[in-house]
């Protein structure tokens, strides 16, 4: 059976060589009708096989054009259009699992094709944007990983025993001169 990163992965391989598109599609198809019942990685795999459908995979240059409008959609009125470099370099760099987030795994499906063609270069924005961001600091990374690594466990004070432990055979705290187990240890 497929994992969810297999899935993805012959997803990938199938938006960037259209020659292998095919079989990566009966690849992803599920053995069964999705339902209720229905696994994640059961539909993940629907979606996928869905996504490299010819009318729906975007190609690089359709993607780029994609991220235009997008950029147009999703500007402040006041800033202007947000440049396509920059749009696809917050989709590549979504902080979402695609895996656990319906909109990053929508984000996933619908730009398929754009992510698995781009070069290396296109998920980094250009000099002139990161100008424009601001500086990353610590915290950003694990704001980034925190989901991965998991809360950090509370720190607990040590407990301190309030008086040592009285054998069974010593004599009582109490003072009476019995042997402890005679008398409180009963």
């Amino acid at each position: 059976p497929l994992t969810m990163a297999a899935a993805l992965q012959i997803a990938f391989i199938g938006a960037a060589r259209g020659a292998l598109r095919q079989d990566a599609r009966t690849t992803l198809r599920p053995s069964r009708d999705l339902g209720d019942e229905s696994t994640p990685t059961e539909v993940l795999r629907w979606a996928l096989a869905r996504a490299l459908e010819p009318d729906l995979l975007t190609d690089l240059a359709g993607g780029v054009a994609q991220l235009e409008r997008m950029g147009v959609e999703q500007a402040p009125p006041d800033v202007g259009p947000i440049p396509p470099a920059l749009v696809g370099f917050g989709l590549a760099n979504h902080r979402g699992n695609v895996f656990t987030d319906s909109f990053t795994m929508g984000l996933a499906l619908s730009h398929l094709g754009w992510l698995a063609r781009a070069d290396l270069l296109d998920f980094y924005p250009d000099a002139d944007t990161l100008a424009g961001l601001p500086a990353w600091r610590p915290d950003d990374t694990l704001a980034l990983i925190a989901d991965t690594i998991g809360a950090p466990a509370p720190a607990t004070a040590p407990v301190k025993r309030e008086a040592p432990k009285v054998g069974r055979n010593a004599p009582c705290p109490c003072g009476s001169g019995k042997k402890y187990k005679r008398c409180h240890g009963a």
